[in-house]
């Protein structure tokens, strides 16, 4: 499931593109721009848009080399690795915990634990509905409160 983020930056690059063409400002070539085939019947040529922060560069394809390239653009997409991956953490450090998960960690209450992260002093992402979190926030966590503050002495 894509982000809304990304489907608006999506629909807009499609209305920038639909509007110039109407415009007469981009012109649809009758021909793909890969595979040279002309555009009949159902083969017409679409606008593909290789980054959509760029609205109205787009490579003219033909309807069977569009649905490659967006195969190609996924598997690309799915090669690349998450930031937490590429930091070669093993898998149990970077699996993120549920709020009961983190509260139990923690020794306090799931309120308690909301209450953290709505003051700022713990870190939570949220998943949909539900928040998740990470192993090393929770370590930080405890470190800066078990830590006494500046200038007191233990």
């Amino acid at each position: 499931m894509i982000s809304p983020i990304l489907r608006d930056i999506r629909e807009f690059a499609r209305y920038k593109v639909m509007n110039a063409v109407s415009k007469g400002l981009l012109l649809r070539p009758a021909v793909c721009s890969k595979c040279n085939q002309p555009a009949v019947g159902s083969n017409r040529i679409e606008g593909h848009h290789p980054d959509y922060t760029k609205p109205l560069e787009v490579a003219w394809i033909c309807r069977p080399c569009h649905r490659k390239a967006h195969v190609e653009q996924r598997a690309r997409e799915r090669t690349m690795l998450h930031p937490m991956i590429r930091e070669e953490k093993p898998l149990e450090q970077t699996r993120l915990l549920t709020a009961q998960e983190a509260a139990d960690y923690l020794r306090i209450t799931r309120p308690r634990l909301y209450q953290l992260v709505r003051d700022g002093e713990l870190v939570g992402h949220r998943v949909g509905y539900q928040y998740r979190f990470m192993p090393a926030d929770l370590e930080d966590y405890l470190r800066r409160s078990i830590e006494p503050p500046e200038g007191v002495t233990p």
